[in-house]
């Protein structure tokens, strides 16, 4: 468990740097140039963004303590099987079988609720990087609307900077 351990703490890295870096560097020019473009859509973008990231590293707190908790409950149920298939014998003379099968089926339902949880999380992320996403993207329309005429051209060229906001904070690794 422990080489498992520093195998994912590896992955990480590689993933950080691989995909955040990139990511953050889209993030980075394409609030400079929907700044530039559009100032008051470049603002509220930033705003989403930055409060997202915020957001974001307070949920990977407990992104990580979720994993925790699946990794601990998939050892469990890797200990009853090897309980299971270790011990028959002793566990027929005793008669411990039935509290064999109910201490299985119950890490089983544990490490399916960890997993479960671990999703949710999950999910979370990815609607909070869309939310940012679309708080930018009222912003550049509502501007465009306001503004009409002309400035409806520098919206459609906003949209796109806008897109490549979310392209960058969605890859970000928690």
């Amino acid at each position: 468990r422990h080489t498992t351990d520093v195998e994912h703490v590896g992955d990480a890295f590689e993933k950080t740097l691989v995909d955040g870096i990139p990511g953050i560097l889209r993030i980075i020019i394409s609030l400079s140039l929907l700044t530039m473009l559009e100032w008051p859509a470049g603002i509220v973008m930033t705003v989403a963004a930055l409060a997202f990231v915020g957001m974001r590293m307070r949920m990977a707190k407990s992104l990580a303590a979720a994993d925790l908790e699946y990794f601990d409950a998939r050892g469990y149920v890797g200990e009853s099987v090897d309980e299971a298939l270790t011990a028959p014998h002793t566990i027929s003379g005793m008669r411990l079988r039935p509290w064999l099968e109910s201490r299985f089926t119950d890490r089983s339902r544990k490490l399916g609720e960890a997993s479960h949880h671990q999703g949710i999380i999950i999910a979370r992320l990815l609607t909070g990087a869309h939310a940012a996403g679309l708080a930018g993207l009222v912003a550049v329309v509502l501007f465009g609307l306001a503004v009409g005429g002309d400035g409806l051209a520098s919206v459609a060229a906003s949209l796109l900077y806008v897109e490549g906001v979310v392209k960058g904070i969605k890859p970000l690794p928690p």
